[in-house]
């Protein structure tokens, strides 16, 4: 926990966590501008899972990976109380829903399984963080939530094959 306290005043990585008395941030953001981009970098990330899952055959897990990705950067670019977030949310639930039904019975289920369950619980986490205003740590614990979610469905998807 020490890390993430001292990360949030390094202003050597412009991270600045300050928000108005309404709750948002410069330009009516949900998090700080330069936090929106490392989350958009990253739902950039998922268009590889997707490739990845073209590339193995599976054609129907890949095309939701895709459009999801493709909604998150969507949102992540300017991420607003919005129409957008709500498809965003929406996508994502709907995507793991998918991916866990096709992982019943996979050789990587286990880790799937595992790896999805740690990531929603760096989702609350991320959570915990924005409630106490801590934006930088809530950033770096909703970047985990993608990277181990693109990490899952990489790994589920080399497994399934087509």
């Amino acid at each position: 926990m020490m890390l993430l306290n001292e990360y949030r005043y390094w202003d050597d990585y412009k991270f600045h966590d300050e928000c108005d008395e309404d709750g948002l941030y410069e330009g009516g953001l949900l998090v700080p501008a330069d936090h929106a981009f490392v989350l958009y970098t990253l739902s950039c990330g998922s268009m590889l899972t997707a490739a990845v899952g073209f590339l193995t055959g599976n054609k129907y897990l890949a095309w939701g990976t895709f459009f999801g990705s493709i909604v998150a950067q969507k949102y992540w670019s300017e991420p607003r109380y919005s129409w957008i977030r709500n498809l965003d949310i929406a996508c994502v639930l709907s995507l793991m829903v998918v991916h866990w039904w096709a992982a019943w019975g996979s050789p990587a289920a286990l880790v799937f399984y595992g790896l999805q369950t740690l990531g929603a619980t760096f989702y609350g986490l991320s959570w915990h963080f924005a409630f106490k205003r801590n934006a930088a740590a809530s950033t770096l614990a909703h970047a985990a939530v993608h990277v181990l979610a693109n990490t899952s469905v990489v790994l589920l998807y080399l497994t399934l094959g087509g």
